[in-house]
């Protein structure tokens, strides 16, 4: 039985890995920070540590006995300080990765990003795309954690494989983008009609995809684009989306030049008054909204063995399955 450390694994992409760990006859021990919600992981026969990625004796605590190390803890969102991103997700990063090693864990399993590519309109994208996202601070962050990892592992100091999910991560218990697309959709405005296409992440098969990115081989030192096959449009995942829910999806848009114009206005203006939620729109969601972001699973396929078991109809039917139960039972 392999002892195995996810961080933040309490959290929607965390608690998918946790129960497919399981599933496949894992010892699981979560990392949470402390005072986050556990509710996802209840009743799951894990051990439960709380501790937080800045403090080096707890994450060594996290690591004693472990093998392999899911990080996905961190920072995540598209605007907001960049001191904010670099202390915590590159400085937290840094910290787990001298735990781990101090702690002899085997092998180190990183949830990075697309985000360390800039959305100039991508539509057969891999692994060896340009990492050029350095002036956002969330993909920058990202960028430098690969870096550290990489280098770790080229040093013989511990195995890393860094692992990027497609840049739409959906499924059941997602307690927060999808709740949100449905109270704000009718402030929702597709960019360019919507006709940008996407790669999506249903949370189950991306689960599958990182618990074979730590026990596959030939991973070690290795990157990988974990993606669903199907490309949809963004208004064609909204339609679906919103219909599965039966509720009318979004039907206003706005030219990609005036999205760009807005959001670069917004952001000056941010960046002065420093509101607390930042600015409504940035350059950054315009950019993925408004041109086609398409990255191929193929080497993901070809040397791990992953193959999506679920389809993106059914894969949005169980999503808005869970979604439509939740909305009820809140009364929205």
């Amino acid at each position: 039985m392999v002892s195995t450390l996810v961080t933040g694994g309490n959290g929607f992409l965390g608690s998918h890995l946790t129960r497919e760990l399981l599933r496949q006859g894992h010892r699981v021990r979560v990392l949470a920070q402390e005072g986050t919600d556990t509710r996802r992981i209840d009743g799951l026969d894990v051990e439960l540590v709380r501790g937080d990625l800045l403090s080096r004796p707890t994450l060594e605590q996290a690591c004693t006995g472990i093998e392999l190390v899911f990080h996905l803890a961190g920072v995540v969102q598209d605007h907001g300080p960049a001191d904010l991103f670099k202390r915590v997700n590159v400085g937290g990063t840094r910290n787990l990765l001298h735990a781990a090693i101090d702690c002899q864990v085997r092998r180190l399993i990183f949830t990075s990003s697309l985000a360390v590519h800039r959305y100039r309109g991508i539509s057969h994208g891999d692994e060896s795309w340009p990492r050029d996202n350095l002036r956002q601070p969330y993909g920058a962050s990202k960028i430098a954690c690969e870096d550290l990892l990489l280098q770790a592992h080229r040093e013989r100091r511990i195995e890393t494989v860094i692992v990027r999910p497609g840049v739409f991560p959906f499924g059941p218990d997602d307690r927060l983008v999808l709740p949100q697309l449905v109270h704000q959709r009718r402030r929702f405005r597709y960019v360019a009609g919507g006709r940008a296409r996407l790669c999506t992440a249903f949370a189950p098969n991306l689960a599958q995809g990182l618990v074979l990115c730590g026990t596959v081989g030939r991973a070690a030192g290795e990157v990988y684009v974990i993606a669903d096959d199907e490309t949809p449009t963004w208004r064609e995942l909204m339609e679906r989306l919103f219909g599965g829910l039966q509720l009318d999806p979004p039907r206003r848009s706005v030219p990609l030049w005036l999205a760009l114009t807005g959001a670069t206005l917004a952001e000056g203006w941010a960046a002065v008054a420093r509101p607390a939620g930042g600015a409504l729109i940035n350059r950054y969601r315009v950019a993925l909204s408004g041109r086609d972001c398409v990255f191929v699973n193929h080497k993901a396929r070809a040397e791990l063995g992953w193959d999506p078991q679920v389809g993106l109809e059914q894969a949005l039917a169980r999503t808005t399955d869970w979604l439509r139960e939740q909305l009820q039972e809140h009364g929205a």
